[in-house]
């Protein structure tokens, strides 16, 4: 009913000469934000502390717009959401389950950018600080809705517990390529879930979106990244001399794999 009425008044107000809509909408509400795109407004970006105070804090909108010149046809998302839609959708083997990244995530999420090794390998490899992880969750919807990354919670699926995280980013659709990121809470190591979490979404992504390749970067010493990527049928291509930022100003080798699309 919303689109309608989105889609009717927006047609109303350019057949009387009005040269620009802008949509606003909070950056956690993605139904809103999906009646954007299925009216035609594309994304243009986010104002940070643009929107109404909430918790003690101004909240994040997400800005769409649509000129008069503008087609109007419904805007597919590059990344579409698991099935069951967002927050609620997942993928699931019956021993790991995949579901979107969310604000409830956050404590968690913290937790685990905050162990040494995971710090480690992240770019650049700083403590992290809560409140751009709790960004990251608060985001992550509209980011994916949006075509820039997918963040993912990787869970026990017998008990729901949040096990570690799992990404595609640096998402080029011209080229139908994106990065996988991956990293596991200490005491859940050992069990195949990552390879597992891997392959589930590498075979989603290759059925549901125009994704042709997908790439992922090792520390060479990492053996057990190296594994994993094997395992889920990634190959290793090249390493790159000195691409990563490394502790006290080093730089680091990457090992950099890919699988393709059958």
């Amino acid at each position: 009913v919303i689109t309608a009425a989105v889609r009717t008044l927006a047609e109303h107000a350019f057949a009387r000469g009005v040269p620009r809509i802008g949509l606003h909408a909070d950056v956690e509400n993605v139904p809103s934000q999906q009646v954007a795109l299925r009216c035609g407004f594309a994304p243009e970006g986010v104002q940070r502390g643009a929107g109404v105070p909430r918790g003690g804090a101004s909240a994040d909108v997400a800005l769409f717009g649509r000129l008069s010149t503008d087609p109007g046809d419904p805007i597919p998302p590059f990344l579409p959401f698991f099935p069951g839609g967002f927050p609620g959708g997942s993928l699931t083997d019956g021993v790991v389950r995949l579901t979107p990244l969310t604000a409830a995530d956050a404590a968690d999420y913290f937790a685990l950018a905050s162990v040494p090794d995971v710090m480690d390998s992240h770019v650049p490899p700083v403590q992290p600080e809560f409140a751009d992880c709790e960004v990251v969750c608060r985001h992550a919807g509209h980011r994916w809705l949006t075509g820039q990354r997918a963040d993912i919670a990787i869970r026990d699926a017998a008990t729901g517990e949040f096990a570690g995280d799992i990404q595609l980013t640096g998402v080029v659709p011209p080229l139908g390529q994106a990065m996988l990121g991956y990293c596991l809470r200490p005491e859940f190591r050992g069990r195949g879930l990552v390879t597992r979490a891997v392959d589930l979404l590498v075979e989603w992504a290759f059925a549901n979106t125009p994704l042709r390749r997908i790439v992922a970067g090792t520390n060479p010493g990492n053996t057990a990244s190296h594994r994993v990527l094997e395992r889920a049928g990634f190959v290793r291509e090249h390493l790159v001399k000195g691409l990563l930022p490394g502790p006290g100003g080093t730089r680091l080798d990457d090992i950099q794999w890919a699988r393709t699309r059958p």
